[in-house]
């Protein structure tokens, strides 16, 4: 799969059928598994600003991403 930015973290979610990918300009992406195929992507964004994503967990449901600025947030994956 080509991505317009390099990613710099990605993380298999077994729970959803989907590997996330951070990238520096702050997009968190969701690709299908199998098929590499975009499911979803957003720039995250904290407190109003942008937190470009460094590292992603994966536990059930749940991705932790630490983020460029040192925070830490845990999203949901379920829809």
């Amino acid at each position: 799969v080509q991505w317009p930015c390099a990613p710099v973290a990605l993380a298999h979610a077994p729970a959803v059928g989907a590997v996330l990918v951070a990238s520096l300009d702050g997009t968190l992406a969701a690709l299908d598994a199998r098929t590499g195929a975009l499911r979803g992507e957003t720039k995250l964004v904290l407190d109003g600003m942008l937190a470009p994503p460094t590292c992603i967990a994966v536990r059930g449901l749940d991705a932790t991403l630490g983020t460029l600025d040192g925070r830490l947030v845990t999203v949901s994956l379920a829809h």
